[in-house]
């Protein structure tokens, strides 16, 4: 294998695994393949559909736990190599830019600018473009600006049939093959391995401050939740933290209070209107908003909040998703599943899009995780009553050999299995980690 490999990429870039992934149960891929252009990732994925190797494709390997344990994988390939940003038009708010790019790195080339891509995944800066991507999900910032689909205009990716494809184009008008865009984002990297995106860019806002209200009572900030969003206060995000997870975030901390907490961002005068508008919502509720974070403040505020679901002490992290308006009823009913199986529980709530964390650490043992499962799946089956889902997105593997990470799909499985079949016939890319065992 080494050899058949090193020929296409050069010996220096096949190297020992170095990246850990306790949940393959002795199944450990020997080496990780840098290719260093996108005809190189073809060609490798062509060698590993000839000689029937599995593929794991990487990027900085934040979330390879995501999902369920692969079953299989002789080498990972990674795309840290693929750094370039190809193309950058500031005029147009439009870039191209090579999926092992880092999203810190790409800001700092748009900051030159004055310009941005507003994704704030877990990871952060860290965090490469194709990775996002093949998530398909950001943080908080999703309330204001949505998910990375909606800014990734085009797209190159690499196939087992050694080929380069492109989807979209590299300006906003140009809609050609975005469906193809959307099939790819969020994949999972179980079709293709995506190697060049096009996305859309928008300036730097002039201001940002955040707005954050302190409560013994969470119906009441539930309460504000909803004044907010049905008034003229536009928050880019909105989020109702507990204040265990604000402690893991190293955010200040008044007793067991929960917070509520608003990102705005906008013109000077517009913001700071809108801050004087949320304490007056916040006052016909008898409610004090505590604190107001600075613009220097901001950034590491909601990193702060959007890295929780990877942080260290969660060992269990529970992602449920329903309409924003049984959002409340749901995050009760799971709290109060959940709390006695773990010393602590944290979570985070969005109001806005209708997604709760739950995030369990502490002790775990057999009988805790036995216990826990049943429970686990009554909560999937109240969020697919409520038109939503619950994925388990980090756990102990001895939990996900007791329940799908994804939960079923529906009618939707069908569609998925005619688009793995097309693109991935013999299931060599990331083989059984993706939903209905894709």
């Amino acid at each position: 294998m080494r050899s058949v490999l090193a020929g296409i990429v050069g010996d220096a870039w096949v190297e020992e695994a170095a990246y850990p992934f306790d949940e393959l149960e002795g199944l450990r891929p020997r080496l990780v393949v840098s290719p260093g252009s996108a005809e190189e990732t073809a060609e490798v994925l062509r060698a590993a559909a000839r000689e029937g190797w599995a593929v794991l494709p990487v990027g900085k390997g934040h979330l390879r736990g995501l999902g369920n344990p692969p079953s299989a994988g002789d080498f990972w390939l990674s795309t840290r190599r693929l750094t370039a940003i190809t193309e950058y038009e500031p005029a147009d708010l439009t870039a191209a830019v090579q999926s092992g790019c880092t999203l810190g790195d790409f800001n700092a080339r748009l900051a030159q600018c004055n310009q941005i891509l507003p994704w704030d995944p877990p990871g952060g800066a860290e965090r490469t473009m194709g990775g996002v991507a093949s998530v398909g999900r950001i943080g908080p910032l999703r309330l204001g600006f949505g998910q990375p689909r909606d800014w990734i205009i085009g797209m190159q990716a690499a196939t087992l049939e050694g080929k380069l494809i492109r989807a979209g184009g590299r300006v906003v008008k140009n809609v050609a093959g975005y469906d193809l865009t959307k099939l790819f984002v969020g994949s999972l990297g179980t079709l293709g391995v995506i190697t060049e995106l096009n996305v859309r860019v928008r300036p730097q806002p002039a201001t940002e401050l955040s707005a954050v209200v302190s409560s013994p009572d969470s119906s009441a900030l539930w309460s504000l939740a909803r004044k907010t969003m049905a008034s003229y206060v536009q928050p880019v995000a909105l989020e109702i933290v507990s204040a265990e997870a604000m402690r893991w975030a190293g955010l200040k901390v008044l007793g067991r209070n929960d917070y509520l907490c608003a990102r705005l961002a906008g013109e000077d005068a517009d913001v700071r209107e809108q801050v004087l508008r949320l304490e007056s919502l916040a006052s016909e509720l008898s409610l004090d908003m505590s604190e107001q974070v600075g613009q220097e403040h901001v950034l590491p505020f909601w990193r702060g909040v959007a890295d929780l679901p990877l942080h260290e002490a969660a060992q269990i992290a529970l992602r449920l998703s329903v309409p924003p308006s049984r959002l409340e009823d749901t995050a009760r009913t799971a709290l109060s599943a959940l709390s006695t199986h773990m010393e602590q529980i944290a979570h985070t709530a969005s109001p806005g899009f209708g997604v709760l964390w739950v995030l369990l650490g502490g002790v775990v043992n057999e009988d805790r995780l036995d216990e826990m499962v049943p429970k686990i799946e009554r909560l999937r089956e109240v969020c697919r009553a409520n038109d939503g889902s619950l994925v388990v997105e980090r756990a102990p593997v001895e939990l996900k050999k007791q329940l799908d990470a994804w939960g079923p799909v529906g009618t939707a499985e069908g569609l998925m299995r005619g688009m793995k079949r097309l693109f991935d016939p013999d299931g060599r890319l990331n083989p059984g980690r993706f939903v209905a065992g894709l």
